[in-house]
């Protein structure tokens, strides 16, 4: 009568080559990225307004990131007194990524359109542009009223330190103020990696596991 090991099934080996062959398809594959916030000026001055309609209005910032993949603008909530609220109502915001301002040259990178209504986010997305990190760059904003009388939120104090709000005829600079916005950005999904990694670890795991049943 002759002795048989138990079966290991499929083995580590053929684990290791599953795994490297996963990693050379997720290598092969498109490259994948997620949209993730850049930065967020999130402070809302309660009782002023920007008018939606308000022309010429556009806010500087700057990015850490290569790129750029979208941007947001929020609506005021309103503002309250006894028995009446004032500045409710829904609207569009259609938000342009400029390298400078439009009547300083600018050339347009990226624009997009949001519909909502009062103290919400309007964000918009686009194909990542890139940019270079911590250059000023500018969102302009063009709103049209659907109802009420929708307004843009910003607080004053300068609570966003790389940038301004520039408002009326000419983009006028307003040096204390900041519209209530945000920006997006787009990283790369760390898959590849993680699948190589993977990889190397059941190699590491398979000898290990050949070293032990060989001692058996």
């Amino acid at each position: 009568m002759s002795l048989r090991r138990p079966s290991c099934g499929a083995g580590p080996a053929r684990v290791a080559l599953a795994v490297f062959a996963a990693a050379g398809l997720a290598l092969a594959s498109p490259a994948q990225a997620l949209t993730m916030l850049d930065q967020q000026q999130n402070t809302i001055k309660p009782d002023q307004i920007i008018s939606l309609t308000q022309v010429d209005l556009a806010q500087s910032f700057q990015t850490p990131n290569s790129n750029v993949a979208g941007a947001g603008v929020r609506l005021h909530p309103g503002i309250f007194f006894p028995g009446q609220v004032l500045f409710q109502g829904s609207g569009s915001v259609a938000i342009s990524l400029y390298d400078a301002l439009p009547n300083a040259g600018g050339n347009l990178l990226a624009t997009g359109s949001a519909s909502g209504s009062s103290n919400q986010w309007l964000d918009v997305f686009w194909t990542p542009i890139a940019v270079t990190p911590n250059t000023d760059l500018f969102l302009v904003f063009v709103g049209t009223v659907t109802s009420g009388e929708p307004a843009y939120a910003f607080n004053d104090g300068n609570p966003y330190p790389s940038g301004i709000v520039y408002a009326s005829a000419g983009f006028a600079p307003q040096p204390d103020l900041d519209m209530t916005f945000r920006t997006w950005t787009d990283v790369p999904e760390p898959n590849v990696l993680s699948m190589l990694g993977l990889a190397l670890t059941s190699l590491l795991l398979a000898g290990r596991f050949r070293a032990r049943t060989s001692d058996h």
